[in-house]
């Protein structure tokens, strides 16, 4: 395919995923990427975008903790911590601590009624698992602003993670089953990760796009090219969406301020005893399975 023809394929995608019909519904975008290929910046720059042309759209941002910010790339930006969740923020340069306001929410609902439409905000919640919940109750909810809302998710192998287990392994297999109702609810879904090999599948497996960025490896599946990806400069992308795939371009977002958060999480020890309970269980049962197994090799 000729390169204008990629740029026009590319601008196809985009203008879909720019689109807010309710009867086509949201979309979500998974972008894979080694680290320093720009997988951010190409989030920001469709957030910018998205902010542009809606602003009254919910807009809301799941950072990494323990490691540089992303969201102080973009000018605006309010911070929210669930009840129990303590957030310290770090500059690197200086090692020393300073204050950002911080807003403390109960629930979902909590937070879905005292976000604002026209910024940045950026989430923290106490358990990582809980973004996909948090994506569920969205998909019911849309009675504020234009009842659009986009959900951006940095490192998303930390919330879905491909070998969790327990509470975490039903909730990837929940969003498997609801990822379409989520789309129709007027949800779109913008996650990145440089290691899709740690990404649950129930997951991946459910996104409508892929984006590739320099130095990532083609999906079989894919209808891109790996020789497409490895001419890519920093700052462009190739993007499939069904049938479809092409290049984009997107700007840089670089940080403003280096610094970390370093979030403290109040422990439930009732919740922590019942997870104890619930690994037991599951080991009980692969013990179970693996007697039975043995048993009918044996043919007892």
């Amino acid at each position: 395919m000729s390169r204008d023809r990629l740029t026009e394929e590319g601008e196809k995608i985009l203008k879909r995923i720019y689109q807010r019909d309710k009867s086509e519904g949201g979309v979500s975008l998974e972008t894979v990427g080694p680290q320093g290929s720009g997988k951010t910046s190409m989030d920001l720059h469709i957030l910018t975008k998205v902010r542009e042309k809606y602003p009254e759209e919910l807009i809301f941002y799941r950072d990494s903790v323990e490691s540089p910010v992303q969201f102080n790339r973009v000018d605006d930006y309010k911070l929210y911590a669930e009840q129990g969740v303590t957030l310290n923020f770090r500059d690197y340069d200086t090692n020393s601590y300073f204050d950002i306001p911080v807003t403390v929410f109960n629930d979902f609902e909590h937070l879905y009624n005292i976000v604002d439409p026209y910024t940045v905000n950026v989430v923290y919640f106490n358990k990582e698992y809980s973004w996909i919940d948090f994506l569920n109750y969205l998909r019911r909810h849309m009675h504020r602003g234009s009842g659009w809302k986009s959900v951006f998710l940095e490192e998303y192998e930390d919330i879905a993670p491909q070998y969790a287990s327990g509470k975490w392994w039903r909730r990837n297999i929940l969003y498997s089953k609801n990822a379409k109702h989520i789309r129709k609810g007027l949800v779109n879904t913008f996650a990145n990760t440089q290691a899709k090999a740690d990404v649950s599948h129930f997951i991946r497996n459910k996104l409508m796009m892929r984006s590739y960025l320099y130095g990532s490896k083609v999906d079989d599946i894919s209808r891109i090219d790996q020789g497409l990806v490895d001419k890519l400069n920093i700052g462009e992308a190739a993007i499939d969406f069904k049938s479809r795939f092409g290049k984009i371009t997107f700007k840089a977002f670089p940080p403003k301020r280096i610094f970390e958060v370093e979030k403290i999480v109040v422990v439930d020890e009732k919740e922590q005893e019942e997870e104890v309970k619930d690994k037991k269980l599951r080991s009980l049962e692969k013990k179970l399975k693996y007697l039975e197994s043995v048993l009918d090799r044996l043919d007892v």
